[in-house]
Order: C-alpha cells, then structure tokens, then sequence
C-alpha cells in the first residue's frame, strides 16, 4: 500500500542501520565451519558434535548454535536427520548460486589445479580493475595496503591481522571491477586459499619475506593505478609464485 501523505510516516531509529564490527556469535559459528570445509579438516558424511558440545567449544549460548546450524541446513551444507544427529551434507544442493559455489569447498583439490584456478582469477580481475577502477576503488586500495604497511613495520607484528589486511587488499581490487558477479565468485574462491594464505603470514613468512609481499601489493596497486596490464601482469605472477613456494 501506497503511503500519500508523508507528514504522517513514522521515523526509524538510525541505530537500525549501524552495522557491528565484531562479528556475531552465529557468525562466528558458521565462519567456523566454513573454515573446517576448506581445511579438510570436515568431510561430507561428517557426524558434528551436538548443540550443547558445539556451544561450550564456541563458549557461547545453545541458541546462538541452534541458528547457525538452521542457516547451515538451510543453505543445504548440513543435513539434520532427526534422532540421529546433524552431518555434513554430501551434496550441497544445486537450487542456489551460493550454495552451488559452497560445494567447492568439499571438493579434493589437487594443488595443480588451485594454482590454475588462482592465476586465471587473479589475472582477470586485476585486467578488469584496470579498466574500470575509480578514485574511490583506488582509494579503498590504498587503505588497505597502508593497513598492511603499518602493520608489517610494527614493533610487535600481529600476523593474524596482517592476514586479514592481505585479504582485504584482494577484495578491494574484486569490487574494482565493478562486476557483482565475478566479485561474489572471487571472494568466494579466494576463501579456498585463505587456509595457505593464513599458514604463510602465521608460519613460515620471515622479515624479508614480509617485506617482500608488501613490495608486490605496491606493485600491484602501482599498475592499477597507472593502468599498465604488463607490469600488473608480471606482479600477479610474482605474487603466485611466492604463494606456490610458500605452499610447499
């Protein structure tokens, strides 16, 4: 129903539209098992741990469990069989694009193929950022790669944030590119090689090698920017190969 006369529209709280930092215990939950998913770590035809369990692991209430794995069983990634548990579905369901994108996660990856898959993805959103990037996509760009900088060049180095600033820098280049489509399926791809890109910065990444992922993300934004497909090219294969050694 229409309404004619706007004097009389009810105002609502802008706090309605606050958005929260931290992410929610129900977040945290399905975050949780997406990473187990990508790790391996959790198979289709898995039995998980029932709501009291899951909720002293998380140290959070039985309800925030409870709703997580109704999102879970709704998106067709868990499978609730009454009187006998909760498993991991098999098969992801095929009605929905996210849930079709989620079924990678439980595929076997051979490491051949990932590498494929990341040179063909990153190669063509940095060609689309090129092209299409604005001050503002170049600005987000900054930030993020700022946030590493500072990060890296601090006394006491958190790696898990350096990682968080690393990921953030790939999905700024993705909205460059001003294509929902292949932003939606890079970001989702790129949590494929998150558990890698993770063991890196926590593991095995040393100063210089620190030093050395901060030159390539300027290297990168350096070609965006002045909009040179042969130097962005040569930073995106640089930037694979230090992922590829690191994998190793």
């Amino acid at each position: 129903m229409e309404i004619n006369d706007t004097r009389s529209a009810p105002k609502v709280s802008a706090r309605l539209f606050r958005s929260s930092e931290k992410p929610t215990a129900v977040d945290r939950v399905v975050r949780k098992f997406k990473e187990l998913l990508i790790s391996r770590e959790l198979r289709p035809g898995d039995r998980i741990p029932n709501e009291k369990e899951l909720a002293e692991s998380f140290h959070t209430s039985r309800g925030s469990v409870r709703e997580a794995i109704k999102m879970l069983a709704s998106s067709g990634i868990l499978k609730v069989k009454w009187g006998d548990g909760t498993f991991v579905s098999g098969s992801m369901g095929a009605s929905v694009y996210d849930q079709k994108l989620f079924s990678l996660l439980t595929d076997d990856h051979d490491k051949l193929k990932l590498v494929e898959l990341r040179s063909i993805m990153e190669m063509g959103v940095v060609d689309l950022a090129i092209t299409h990037a604005s001050e503002e996509d170049i600005a987000a760009m900054e930030e993020s790669h700022q946030t590493m900088i500072e990060l890296v060049e601090a006394p006491e180095r958190d790696r898990a944030a350096i990682t968080a600033a690393d990921l953030a820098f790939h999905q700024a280049i993705a909205r460059a590119t001003h294509n929902p489509m292949l932003e939606k399926i890079y970001v989702f791809t790129l949590e494929l090689f998150t558990p890698t890109i993770e063991d890196a910065h926590m593991n095995k990444h040393s100063d210089e090698e620190f030093q050395y992922s901060k030159k390539l993300h300027q290297s990168i934004l350096d070609s965006i920017t002045a909009k040179d497909r042969e130097k962005a090219h040569q930073a995106v294969l640089d930037s694979l190969h230090t992922w590829v050694a690191l994998m190793s």
